[in-house]
């Protein structure tokens, strides 16, 4: 009888995920990769409209705009995770 794996893994082996509120997000978070959702003003409701952290998912962080139309804060704090996983720092 074939044996069925007990967990999902990543088929490609990715430090950290960037990514806007797509099914991207929701595979990434749901396998455990470190991910960095990037959000508008006025996001999607399940990812509420405050916070870092999601309920759904422990591995993802939410990035936010402050303001409509206006990343970038979002991509200076995305360019700030990616620059200290770079240096060993942390994911997020």
């Amino acid at each position: 009888m074939e044996s069925r794996p007990t967990s999902i893994e990543s088929p490609i082996p990715v430090d950290l995920y960037v990514t806007v509120n797509t099914a991207v997000a929701h595979l990434a978070g749901a396998l455990g990769t470190p991910t960095l959702l990037c959000l508008p003003f006025s996001p999607d409701f399940r990812w509420s409209v405050s916070g870092t952290r999601t309920l759904w998912y422990d591995s993802l962080t939410i990035r936010r705009q402050q303001d409509v139309s206006e990343w970038t804060g979002v991509l200076t704090a995305v360019r700030h995770a990616v620059q200290r996983l770079h240096d060993g720092i942390d994911h997020a």
